[in-house]
């Protein structure tokens, strides 16, 4: 199959030209929709969890490190995953059992053990069977079937650690990692943050229940029960007193109601709503925001073209969510840069600086048949 790409056109028309077809194009066939039980985007790779438990990545982890015409290659040694998370140099999977495998960057020990790359999923030692793994810049962390949390890799300021315990974290029901941050929330519906290692903080106004927690890079952000969007800083307020407790400092996402899901990219938040409709808001260089242009914005804008998805996964500087056909789009950051992996899936992109291969409203993604677990 042939693919287009979108290059410049002239004045404000965008004009879209055929690339160069694919070695035997007609032989490459695409996993059914069907096949993919879910999208997992992270800050520099896109994951596919499998129906059968299999994780295929855009990047290529196999120990040779070649890469064919492949564009998700099979990830080795994960099996019977149920659950992925994916950060800027590593991933990690959950299985059906409780167990966490790990792969990629380990420059500081947030894959496990001490190799610089570990290039097949490889269990972490843990005490207990894990219900969630999320993968942050440099720290790995999972929330135990008991509620407990462990983190591993840069831990309060100390490299290599291995999975500890933290304390403080002892009845989460949900969890997300950044790059000095770890917040869960609790069994109760209490948001409760550390910042760097220190004492946790509660954001999120006293009397909310909150229902998840999603961490950019500077900014955090609670889904709460009634469906609506409070919005934090990852740090100790400056005003905070010095003793006792810290007031909440959690802001309101004005307009945004009836959110059943939400997702943080390094510096954009998305939400799904009851209505199947998806909202972004935040920076937007790269088109992540998916409204059609390059234009920020602080408050949510709607998605084009996607007035029907039933899963969202954000991200980096991109955004994956799936429709309600089980179709799977992405819109964001240097999706198109690969020509081979252009021309095979058939994506194209509105063009226009700062970068040719940004797309910025949802493309279709599709997943070449191929490669062996």
């Amino acid at each position: 199959m042939v693919g287009f790409a979108a290059v410049a056109g002239l004045g404000c028309e965008a004009r879209v030209t055929r690339l160069k077809a694919p070695p035997d194009p007609k032989s490459v066939t695409f996993v059914a929709s069907s096949e993919v039980r879910s999208v997992v985007v992270g800050w520099n790779d896109i994951c596919v969890l499998m129906a059968d438990g299999n994780v295929r990545c855009k990047r290529d982890w196999r120990p040779d490190g070649k890469r064919g015409l492949m564009s998700f290659a099979y990830v080795a040694g994960v099996k019977d995953a149920v659950g992925v998370s994916v950060g800027i140099e590593h991933a990690c999977a959950t299985t059906a059992k409780g167990a966490v495998l790990c792969w990629g960057s380990n420059e500081v020990g947030q894959v496990g053990g001490d190799e610089a790359v570990v290039r097949i999923g490889r269990p972490v030692p843990l005490d207990g069977p894990a219900a969630e793994v999320r993968v942050g810049e440099k720290q790995t962390c999972a929330r135990l079937a008991t509620g407990a949390v462990r983190c591993w890799g840069a831990v309060a300021g100390t490299d290599h650690a291995p999975p500890t315990p933290i304390d403080w974290f002892a009845d989460a029901a949900a969890l997300d990692v950044s790059t000095e941050a770890v917040c869960t929330v609790t069994k109760a519906g209490v948001v409760r943050c550390s910042f760097a290692g220190a004492r946790p903080l509660e954001p999120v106004a006293e009397g909310s229940v909150a229902r998840a927690v999603a961490l950019g890079r500077f900014r955090g952000c609670a889904l709460l029960a009634d469906g609506t969007v409070q919005c934090f800083q990852l740090q100790r307020p400056a005003n905070a007193p010095v003793t006792g407790k810290v007031p909440a400092f959690g802001e309101a996402v004005p307009g945004l109601t009836d959110v059943v899901q939400l997702g943080a990219g390094l510096s954009h938040f998305c939400a799904r709503r009851k209505d199947a409709s998806v909202w972004c808001w935040g920076s937007n260089n790269y088109g992540q925001l998916g409204h059609g242009d390059r234009e920020g914005s602080n408050a949510p804008v709607p998605v084009k073209r996607l007035p029907d998805a039933l899963e969202l996964s954000v991200g980096g500087d991109r955004t994956c969510a799936r429709k309600a056909t089980g179709m799977v789009v992405c819109w964001g950051a240097d999706l198109l840069a690969d020509s081979m992996y252009r021309a095979l899936t058939g994506i194209q992109s509105d063009p226009g600086p700062p970068g040719p291969h940004d797309s910025l409203a949802p493309e279709e993604l599709r997943v070449p048949m191929g490669g062996t677990p």
